[in-house]
């Protein structure tokens, strides 16, 4: 068990009367392990980090549709005036 963790030290403490010592040293280090924890929180944090990964490839995607679109409208707006001017230009 690891000195330096208090909240190790409790649960072995109240484990020890209820299973006896070796035990409760077996299960206290088996509950409370660091490597564990990392383990937890790092996959929990690659989860995060696809969940905003995804959401920015999302908004990334709807700003380049976005700007296609206006981009569409604004060459179409220009080949109507060009064709207007051209119509009035040859008559």
């Amino acid at each position: 068990m690891e000195v330096h963790d208090p909240a190790a030290e409790q649960i072995h403490e109240k484990l020890v009367p209820a299973i006896g010592e070796p035990e409760a040293t077996l299960l206290a280090d088996r509950l409370i392990m660091r490597d564990e924890i990392r383990a937890i929180v790092r996959e929990e944090l690659r989860t995060g980090l696809d969940v905003v990964e995804a959401r920015l490839e999302a908004k990334i995607q709807g700003s380049a549709r976005q700007q296609m679109l206006h981009f569409v409208a604004i060459m179409t707006f220009l080949n109507g005036m060009l064709g207007g001017i051209l119509t009035l230009a040859l008559r």
